[in-house]
């Protein structure tokens, strides 16, 4: 949809969600870091969460958002 937006309008307006992502991706790490610093407590079925699961998710959000940055130079 960026990449749409880009082709309408011109590189300034389309950096604006750009720059929102990039904030949000950005204080979405933080909790998870703060996350992560608290002991991991089981499920109530016994099961534990899987936390490298959130990692990996974490590592996608900054890779989609760089690239998106990137993008419409």
């Amino acid at each position: 949809m960026l990449l749409l937006l880009y082709i309408k309008e011109d590189a300034a307006t389309v950096r604006q969600p750009i720059y929102g992502l990039l904030l949000g991706n950005a204080l979405m790490i933080g909790l998870v870091l703060i996350l992560r610093l608290h002991d991991i407590a089981p499920l109530p079925d016994g099961k534990l969460p899987d936390i490298g699961f959130i990692d990996e998710m974490g590592w996608l959000m900054v890779w989609g958002t760089t690239l998106l940055f990137a993008t419409p130079s």
